[in-house]
């Protein structure tokens, strides 16, 4: 293996980041020095890949353009797969330039235009430029225009080069949202939101999105369930920071500003380090929000911390790294507006600048939606392992919940605890009824799920999903860390487990302190009607299976 090679191997084990992209720089640099093409267009595939993950978009741009120079040059150099992949970044070059106001118009539809004549020439593409022709007018504020090209794209047909099936209706939903129709959104919407089509993404970004929208049409739980969901998939990871600011909206506008405070004191640092204009400006303008609605119910002094390096040495910054509401929101107020009028002076449209005063200048769609959940039980339960400290109401912000009787919306056919009642929607009391009857230890995390532990093996949990609260999605955490040298040996695993075992599906994933785990994954769909002895059966099976998995992972015997 090459030196090279060793480098790219080593930056594909890291999470994104800037020791990902450091290490992607010294493999492009030493590919070059070496005069092997072939190498640096491998390094450069990989910085695509990863820098704008890592917050380096222009980074990201540079290796693209190098390659797109190198394929016009010598496109012998490129086979079929390499070909597919230029193609595919070319998408990532035109959402860079989009969002970035310092790009001109022109040079905007020069790519586009390129676009259309690259993807003819593949043979594939039409409907992928279609939308970014779409997209272009719906964010430069060509609305009817927008509005015109909604349709059509949709209608041709997708190929290798779409967006995936879960970002198409993303964004769909988006625009929707935004303009107003927001039972329309949540239409469009439902195959993610449903768990049919998710991405790196997706369902996080979504959910964020359409709370909101949830909210406005009369579904404040399902609201409050998306919410805690998606915040719970991004929390402190950079490269979800643009999705963070629906949160901030959201909690600003149901009355949760304390919550709200909470969560973007976890956030400002993305302030000091981002470098998309588009998620400066969608940060700064939630939070300028979040904090009107602070001075307005709770006090202009109200002291919120703040990263260093954020606000100029002159600012009133305590020693605690603290700053008033109102000192904070001038900073924030006046950063997005600067960014506004960069992207308004770029497009010849006021329109960024409409939608930030129409967001800040947003009114509350309630008084206070309650976040939490309460517990399902308190009774205790056979030690199947160490028991899960249970949530106790939090006063005004919680929602009693009760494990008696089938769920809202169901449909009776016997008595209830026959097992024989007939559930097309589900809840926390359905759920903890069932687990009461198992006689298995449970408890509710502070994120809404029901969970269940077992003594030195994985915390299963069960979370209700779906627009219709019509899934139920089960999930194996596994405690245990694999170092990276382990990492082979748990793949061979999970794709023997694969070949031979359909439930559960399992799949590696980093937490938060960077360390890979094992987890496991199945969604369980009531429409048309579960009974309560089928849902039983169907949560013991996952339960088995999953503390199966492990010990066959460890070596023991099925």
């Amino acid at each position: 293996m090459s030196d090279v090679e060793d480098l790219l191997e080593r930056a594909a084990k890291l999470r994104y980041g800037p020791a990902r992209v450091a290490l992607l720089d010294e493999a492009v640099v030493l590919a070059d020095s070496l005069g092997d093409v072939a190498l640096g267009l491998r390094a450069r595939e990989a910085m695509t890949d990863s820098a704008g993950l890592s917050n380096e978009p222009l980074k990201g741009l540079a290796a693209f353009t190098w390659r797109l120079a190198l394929y016009d040059r010598e496109p012998q150099r490129f086979d079929e797969r390499a070909q597919w992949e230029l193609l595919w970044d070319l998408k990532k070059t035109a959402t860079l330039l989009i969002n970035r106001p310092d790009v001109p118009a022109h040079q905007v539809e020069q790519v586009l235009d390129d676009m259309a004549q690259r993807y003819a020439a593949y043979g594939q593409g039409a409907r992928t430029h279609a939308m970014f022709r779409w997209e272009w007018a719906w964010q430069r504020g060509h609305a009817e225009e927008a509005e015109r090209l909604l349709e059509p794209w949709q209608q041709l047909p997708r190929d290798d080069l779409s967006h995936c099936e879960a970002c198409e209706p993303s964004l769909i939903a988006a625009y929707l949202a935004e303009t107003g129709r927001h039972e329309q959104a949540i239409r469009a919407a439902r195959p993610v939101l449903d768990g049919e089509s998710e991405c790196f993404d997706e369902p996080e970004e979504t959910q964020a999105a359409l709370a909101l929208s949830m909210v406005r049409v009369g579904r404040p739980e399902q609201a409050a369930s998306m919410h805690r969901r998606s915040y719970r998939a991004i929390r402190g990871r950079i490269e979800n920071s643009d999705i963070v600011h629906h949160h901030l909206t959201f909690l600003a506008l149901t009355g949760n500003e304390v919550r709200g405070l909470e969560v973007l004191e976890e956030n400002l640092r993305w302030l000091v380090e981002l470098r998309s204009p588009s998620q400066v400006l969608a940060l700064t303008g939630a939070a300028a929000l979040l904090l009107r609605r602070i001075v307005a119910t709770m006090s202009a002094d109200t002291p919120v911390r703040v990263p260093a390096g954020l606000l100029d040495a002159g600012s009133a910054v305590t020693d605690a790294g603290a700053v008033a509401a109102s000192v904070l929101l001038e900073y924030l107020e006046t950063t997005a507006r600067g960014v506004v009028a960069q992207f308004d002076a770029r497009n010849g449209t006021d329109r960024r600048s409409r939608s930030l005063v129409r967001l800040l200048e947003s009114e509350p769609v309630t008084d206070q939606l309650p976040l939490a959940v309460t517990a399902v039980t308190t009774t205790p339960r056979a030690t199947t392992g160490p028991a899960v400290p249970v949530a106790e109401p939090a006063g005004e912000n919680s929602t009693p919940t009760s494990g008696d009787g089938p769920a809202a919306g169901s449909e009776e056919s016997g008595a209830a605890g026959t097992g024989y009642e007939l559930f097309t929607e589900l809840d926390n009391g359905v759920l903890g009824s069932i687990l009461d009857e198992e006689d298995l230890n449970y408890g509710v995390d502070d994120d809404g799920e029901v969970v269940v532990p077992f003594e030195d093996g994985p915390l299963i949990g069960l979370s209700v999903l779906g627009s219709e609260g019509d899934l139920l999605c089960l999930r194996a955490y596994y405690p245990r860390a694999f170092d990276d040298d382990e990492l082979p040996r748990l793949q061979e695993f999970i794709e023997n487990w694969h070949s031979s075992t359909f439930l559960p599906k399992l799949y590696q994933k980093r937490d938060q302190e960077g360390q890979m785990r094992l987890m496991g994954e199945s969604v369980e769909s009531c429409r048309g009607g579960r009974t309560r002895a089928n849902l039983a059966y169907a949560i013991g099976g996952f339960i088995s299976a999953a503390l199966r998995a492990q010990n066959t992972l460890e070596g023991g015997r099925d």
